[in-house]
């Protein structure tokens, strides 16, 4: 291999990992146990995140609750060399909502669908054995559900949902698009 396809692999690996860090990074088991262990003042929290390939991705925005308080809730990340897609918490901020028409619409999402999914549900891409649409380079959206009382973490996440389900839709996969929109509408306002 030459000295140039070399800086030219570095340099693409270089950029890829930070256009999806995050959601990657939740794959693993040590980064879960860690945002576990940084959240114990909640009761519970959920987070939504859609990742670009393209844009540097280094936090995850959500809600925690702890009694009948809301709070939103970043996690910073910041990346781990020991492993390739290793994140470590970096910082976490918390903000109480006072907003009683938030609270009310975090309050009536249905969050004990997001431990029932099925992954290929979620993932699907084509009916097996037939062509299928496949493109690279799309948004990985993630929902995280964390249970402090269980000490559970529920990771879901899908692949360019709204373009696979308009190919091959699934119950499963249209509920996580709706919970993924209504919770990053929320974190937006």
């Amino acid at each position: 291999m030459t000295r140039l396809t070399i800086i030219i692999l570095l340099t693409l690996t270089s950029f890829t990992v930070k256009g999806q860090l995050v959601p990657y990074g939740l794959r693993l088991d040590k980064v879960q146990k860690e945002i576990l262990e940084a959240t114990t003042e909640f009761d519970s929290l959920i987070f939504a995140d859609k990742a670009s390939y393209w844009a540097e991705d280094v936090k995850i925005q959500g809600f925690g609750f702890v009694s009948d308080k809301v709070f939103k809730v970043i996690i910073f990340f910041e990346k781990d060399t020991s492993d390739f897609y290793d994140i470590t918490i970096k910082k976490l901020k918390k903000t109480a909502i006072k907003n009683k028409e938030k609270i009310t619409i975090l309050s009536k999402i249905d969050y004990s669908v997001i431990r029932s999914f099925d992954k290929d549900s979620l993932t699907i891409m084509g009916k097996p054995g037939e062509p299928h649409l496949s493109i690279s380079d799309g948004n990985e959206w993630t929902i995280l559900l964390i249970d402090q009382h269980k000490k559970s973490v529920i990771l879901q996440q899908s692949y360019l949902p709204e373009t696979y389900q308009q190919y091959i839709a699934t119950t499963d996969r249209q509920i996580f698009i709706d919970i993924s929109k209504k919770l990053n509408e929320l974190i937006t306002k």
